[in-house]
């Protein structure tokens, strides 16, 4: 017997980005891992920023869009089995307040990379490969 893991979701997957205070731990999460990255000393801002950018989004694709089923047993006969989160959240009723809010969130820190206002000239090394293939290419 399971002491204090009752819960009356199906699936609780459904309902984790709706729990109480869960958007503020997340908003305060990208804080953190901001405060962290500017802690590095050979950092700029506007590449503290970006790599914030990065490192949020390449963590939210995979644990949002690639990992699949649930992490404990339910009792649903295995229909989420095949689901990944985004799709098992909110029951995958569309254009809720949860997945709105996971929307905006990276475009609002698109927003605040922009919002420096620093013409930084130097690039990071992923940005050279599109303007390398071209040369290359002749074109």
């Amino acid at each position: 017997m399971n002491v204090g893991t009752a819960h009356s979701e199906v699936n609780p997957n459904t309902r984790v980005m709706n729990s109480r205070g869960m958007w503020l731990s997340y908003i305060l999460g990208i804080g953190l891992l901001h405060i962290i990255l500017l802690s590095i000393p050979f950092a700029s801002v506007p590449v503290v920023w970006t790599l914030t950018n990065l490192i949020h989004n390449l963590c939210m694709y995979l644990l949002l869009h690639t990992v699949k089923g649930t992490p404990f047993e339910t009792p649903d006969q295995g229909k989420a089995r095949l689901l990944t989160h985004w799709e098992q959240m909110d029951y995958g009723v569309q254009f809720t307040a949860s997945r709105k809010f996971l929307t905006i969130t990276p475009i609002v820190l698109v927003f605040e990379k922009a919002k420096d206002g620093t013409d930084n000239r130097r690039r990071l090394p992923c940005k050279h490969c599109p303007a390398a293939i071209e040369m290359h290419r002749g074109v």
